[in-house]
């Protein structure tokens, strides 16, 4: 016995494990000539090639916002992602300008997938959106390429089915879905979250040229998507248009890996979506713009003043959306108050 131990200290191979030896050999003698059949040619990347731009659906201030693959619309729950995608959709399809965005290559045809509200929501926005692209509310969307449907009131795997079925078949430019959570049970479970974004990448794996608008919430206490999926979302979205309200203003933050475009604002009057910061004096296109003439050679301005002009330069519809925009350009700095005469000055 001692013998015996001494020798399996040394390292002497017995037979047995000369026989699992030469079995690993043999598993790792296959495994490389898999490797060395599969032609890696085609995934190295030829850096003399020239490098062509994503041909992006859309632009605000001349920055494209949607490029092919996955971009993601996230938000708090009635912060305006909704809102969002219809004034996304109608700019696309009308090639009508909405402020300061604006068409960047024509789309003929969207399919809008929407997991969350009734029948009755959805046809309402839905008029909402046919008036924001200059038709009439009536239209059968369907005639412009837009086609809607409604999977609230299906289970999960039919939702799943539904989803690559509808792109498989209408083959859209753009497809929207509103919202991807109701895609799958457990927007925490690794495995399922990573399921699902698969069945995303592979739609647009499929049609490289289209362009598929994904719609998740926040977490109410941070400002993360939600669960595992919001983290998968965010590492392969290509873009992430950020919505948030206040005051009756919508805002919206365009964060890319690429060029990123000025903060967007619209807002909703008589039940119409309206720019918020469209600059429409003096051939200006964007917000920056709007501020400096509001300003103009004044060495300062009274508050009432600076209202009036931001208003007119801007193109807002109400003194209330001017008020509230300068506000939040106050608290970001951008706008300062002398404590002494009580004007405002450009930071």
């Amino acid at each position: 016995m001692v013998k015996n131990d001494k020798t399996a200290k040394s390292g002497t191979a017995s037979l047995d494990d000369a026989a699992t030896l030469n079995d690993a050999l043999k598993r790792e003698g296959n495994a490389s000539s898999v490797l060395t059949a599969i032609d890696l040619e085609q995934y190295v990347v030829d850096t003399t090639a020239p490098a062509e731009q994503p041909a992006y659906r859309l632009e605000i201030d001349g920055v494209g916002i949607i490029p092919p693959g996955i971009t993601a619309v996230c938000g708090r729950a009635k912060q305006g992602k909704t809102n969002l995608l219809n004034v996304i959709a109608a700019t696309m399809l009308s090639g009508r300008a909405f402020g300061t965005m604006r068409q960047r290559k024509k789309v003929d045809t969207i399919l809008w997938i929407d997991t969350e509200q009734s029948r009755w929501e959805i046809q309402s926005n839905a008029k909402r959106l046919l008036r924001a692209a200059g038709l009439d509310e009536q239209t059968d969307s369907r005639k412009i390429g837009l086609t809607i449907l409604s999977l609230r009131d299906v289970d999960v795997e039919q939702r799943q089915d539904v989803t690559v079925s509808a792109i498989e078949q209408f083959r859209p430019q753009v497809a929207i879905i509103d919202g991807v959570r109701d895609l799958m049970h457990d927007f925490n479970d690794v495995a399922e979250s990573n399921d699902i974004m698969q069945l995303l990448m592979s739609a647009t794996v499929a049609d490289d040229e289209m362009a598929l608008i994904a719609v998740l919430h926040k977490n109410e206490n941070t400002e993360k998507m939600r669960g595992h999926l919001g983290t998968e979302l965010m590492n392969k979205c290509n873009t992430l248009l950020e919505c948030s309200k206040e005051n009756g203003v919508f805002t919206v933050k365009h964060i890319s890996r690429q060029q990123e475009a000025q903060p967007f604002r619209f807002c909703i009057e008589n039940n119409d979506y309206k720019p918020s910061d469209a600059v429409v004096a003096a051939g200006v296109i964007n917000d920056a713009d709007a501020l400096a003439l509001a300003f103009g050679e004044d060495d300062g301005l009274q508050w009432d003043e600076l209202i009036k002009r931001y208003k007119k330069f801007a193109g807002l519809s109400s003194q209330n959306q001017a008020r509230q925009i300068l506000k939040e350009k106050i608290n970001g700095g951008l706008i300062r108050k002398d404590a002494t005469t009580r004007l405002f000055y450009l930071a």
